[in-house]
């Protein structure tokens, strides 16, 4: 798996230390077991970033936990998919909802260009939480 966002970035051309973070960036991830529970996906296309949205079923209109994951991996590896289940089961156990960003990643984007994707997704969730 990878980063959506990372793969909409076209014709780059990478230098030999910046070919050897894609190459452990492919070595990363593991598969996960889904022990979740009536938790609704939705995917939430922001451009730049994309968010993964887990939601619990039968969550209240207003007053329930809202959280943003950002995945490890430095901002060069893993992506929000690898934590998918990760994320729905913690939508679950707290009757809330989690997104999970994924964001461009390096090498392919700068540090700067990286906070501008979690800042997007920030500002989302800070709008959109309002009403749960």
């Amino acid at each position: 798996m990878g980063s959506k966002a990372t793969k909409k970035i076209k014709n780059l051309n990478h230098s030999k230390s910046a070919q050897t973070a894609l190459d452990i960036r492919a070595a990363m991830g593991s598969e996960s077991l889904d022990i979740s529970f009536a938790v609704s996906e939705a995917e939430i296309d922001l451009g730049d970033v994309i968010l993964e949205k887990y939601a619990a079923e039968n969550t209240l209109e207003q007053g329930n936990p809202c959280f943003i994951y950002y995945h490890g991996g430095d901002f060069y590896g893993g992506s929000a998919l690898n934590a998918k289940n990760f994320c729905k089961k913690l939508a679950d156990d707290c009757r809330g909802i989690v997104f999970a960003v994924d964001y461009r990643m390096t090498p392919e984007v700068t540090a700067k260009q990286l906070l501008a994707d979690c800042q997007k997704a920030v500002t989302y969730v800070s709008h959109s939480c309002r009403r749960f």
